[in-house]
């Protein structure tokens, strides 16, 4: 049985032991990452997209509501940070299955909020670490529907990394068969290990067969994003 370009690429890349003719476990998220282990500053590997680099090449990225008009988020020394109050950015790409590496720092005020939403539904929150927040609204978590296994969220003002694989809700026609999966790291930490996620979160828009963006949320803190890249999965 052939395998898929994108399948054996994460097989070489991110499993410890994927031998020849193996396949992932069916309808899971694990055996992708490697270990739990700090990645900031990770390269990206070979058939990654990056979507934000040291260059200052912002073309992957687009304005939610105002999509022809230039980005307004300042770049500067490879940081991308959020202007707040000028609405969110989302990818010109839709995106299925992929695993996502991205690095972030909040600040001083409204709590650090943002947000990577994944298909524009799915939230894996970002806040600062000493919010007043519940389980299932701090970092780390899934918005509003899980709490992160552990806290590991690092203080405002300090650079943190994510390490997502996310495999996308499937469908027969409009109905959907199988839950949206989601394994994460935070700073090295799993704090998600192969999670169905039944509906969209919080604000996300509705579940639906088309794919969507990654969005970058503006909540109205200057939240910094750098290093940002995306591996396309086949994670059937």
């Amino acid at each position: 049985m052939s395998r898929s370009p994108a399948l054996s690429a994460a097989c070489v890349l991110f499993a410890s032991s994927c031998a020849a003719g193996d396949a992932p476990e069916a309808a899971t998220t694990r055996g992708v990452l490697p270990a739990p282990t700090d990645t900031l500053g990770a390269a990206p590997p070979p058939g990654a997209t990056v979507l934000l680099g040291r260059s200052g090449d912002l073309s992957k990225w687009r304005h939610e509501k105002a999509p022809k008009e230039p980005l307004r988020w300042p770049f500067t020394g490879g940081v991308l940070t959020v202007e707040p109050g000028s609405g969110s950015i989302v990818t010109k790409e839709d995106l299925a299955d992929f695993r996502l590496h991205l690095e972030f720092k909040t600040g001083k005020g409204a709590d650090g909020n943002s947000g990577i939403y994944i298909q524009r539904r799915y939230e894996l929150q970002i806040l600062d670490r000493d919010a007043d927040a519940k389980p299932k609204h701090r970092a780390g978590s899934i918005y509003a529907t899980r709490a992160p296994d552990a806290d590991a969220a690092r203080a405002a003002g300090e650079w943190q990394s994510y390490d997502i694989v996310f495999r996308a809700p499937r469908w027969d026609g409009d109905e959907k068969t199988q839950d949206a999966r989601i394994t994460a790291h935070l700073n090295g930490v799993m704090i998600h290990d192969d999670v169905p996620v039944p509906d969209k979160t919080g604000a996300g828009r509705e579940e639906a067969p088309d794919p969507q963006p990654l969005k970058l949320q503006d909540h109205d803190a200057a939240v910094q994003f750098r290093n940002i890249w995306l591996v396309p999965l086949d994670l059937d």
